[in-house]
């Protein structure tokens, strides 16, 4: 069974050969393509150390529509790296195939997820994992899963299966208070009442690499800025008169984004943690109704906000959660 990688993070390999050889070599195979090959000195009894996450992560394309039917379930990129010792400089000469530890041919499954630093290197997704972290945990690791999401609106909890070589998506229907995941876990589903403003959804990839989608209900702000250059115009003409209909400071080069602030509902303390997964994400969107096209669409957003303070009940008593972002185009289209 392959094992579920996170490629945010740095990925190795090592491998030591006690035979007599002058180079070592890994291949990195993407999707049954090769697509690099890493060659090094190497003497007998020398480690050999190889960090091939971000080579990979290149290859990932997540092309989120904000529709999750269709789309799941969202494919792994699977990784083929392959060690091999020779006897001649840079791959050359025969290959050497004795006293190896740590060689061969390793077949993993690549997500757009990471690991924190206190969990060590080379950190696995775990076989049949639910790609949240809206849990509580005991001391013993036992854990309860709890969403909260606006009355009479439906979603989605996305999961590892068994072999990792996917991330699924259950759904749940608008009334559903509770779901059980096909890998065994139980999500409670807490309703809370929709009010005057309407439901923000954004969705984002979590440290899992998944897409996960939260609601933010209380009061929300657009806005849009618009920045301009401008110059001097020369609106003398050849008789040495000029038109006062016409502009003599003339703008260019003017630009457009919009902006947005929203606000989640009252939630608990362990919402800091999946609202530090947004913050931290690299690719955000807002699924919302355009104003041009009147339907809804995910827009790509970029969260302005640099900083997240933990919130206690201690503390703070009723728990929210702010966020600003921009829209991540101008509004006027300028792609070229």
């Amino acid at each position: 069974m392959a094992a579920g990688i996170r490629l945010r993070s740095p990925r190795y390999r090592d491998s030591v050969c006690t035979a007599t050889h002058l180079s070592v070599q890994m291949t990195i195979k993407i999707n049954n393509v090769l697509r690099y090959t890493i060659i090094k000195d190497s003497v007998a009894s020398q480690k050999n150390l190889f960090e091939y996450s971000e080579l990979c992560r290149d290859y990932i394309s997540i092309d989120w529509t904000g529709s999750y039917s269709g789309w799941s379930p969202q494919a792994s990129l699977t990784i083929l790296t392959d060690i091999k010792y020779f006897a001649g400089a840079n791959g050359t000469g025969s290959e050497v195939t004795s006293n190896i530890t740590g060689g061969g041919q390793v077949t993993q499954n690549g997500f757009d997820a990471y690991s924190n630093f206190v969990e060590g290197y080379n950190k696995n997704i775990e076989n049949e994992d639910t790609a949240i972290s809206n849990y509580t945990e005991t001391t013993g690791g036992a854990k309860t899963y709890t969403v909260y999401v606006p009355k009479s609106i439906g979603g989605n909890i996305p999961y590892f299966p068994a072999d990792d070589d996917e991330i699924r998506y259950q759904a749940f229907s608008t009334l559903a208070s509770s779901i059980t995941l096909p890998n065994g876990s139980d999500i409670n589903i807490e309703r809370y009442n929709c009010n005057k403003y309407d439901v923000v959804y954004i969705d984002f990839v979590n440290k899992y690499g998944a897409i996960q989608r939260e609601y933010f209900t209380l009061k929300n702000v657009k806005k849009i800025k618009a920045s301009r250059e401008n110059y001097q115009s020369n609106i003398i003409s050849s008789t040495g008169s000029y038109s006062v209909n016409k502009h003599s400071i003339q703008n260019f080069n003017i630009i457009g984004n919009e902006e947005m602030t929203v606000n989640s509902d009252y939630l608990p303390e362990f919402y800091n943690q999946v609202f530090t997964e947004l913050l931290l994400s690299d690719q955000v969107w807002v699924y919302m109704k355009s104003f041009s096209t009147n339907s809804f669409t995910a827009i790509p957003i970029n969260i302005t906000n640099s900083d997240l303070t933990y919130k206690t009940q201690v503390n703070d008593r009723l728990i929210n959660f702010s966020f600003s972002f921009k829209m991540s185009y101008d509004y006027i289209n300028n792609v070229r």
